[in-house]
């Protein structure tokens, strides 16, 4: 399957940034996806549409990894 994860290049803070898993280029749901904020790393999980949120809480670089995609905001 082709993996591929979305995010948005760039996010104001204290807004959402919300991330696409997709398989085979279909959304997937319960999927963990880790991310690296300014203040450490955490989990997140995907919903039944794939996408998985994060609030933008500090300014700096969020980097995403699933499987063997990465992308950055």
């Amino acid at each position: 399957f082709h993996v591929k994860l979305s995010a948005p290049s760039k996010a104001d803070q204290f807004s959402v940034i919300a991330i696409l898993v997709s398989l085979g280029g279909q959304p997937s749901a319960g999927k963990t996806v880790y991310a690296t904020t300014p203040s450490g790393e955490v989990q997140i999980t995907t919903d039944d549409s794939g996408v998985a949120r994060l609030n933008a809480a500090e300014p700096g670089a969020y980097t995403f990894k699933f499987a063997n995609a990465t992308a950055s905001t």
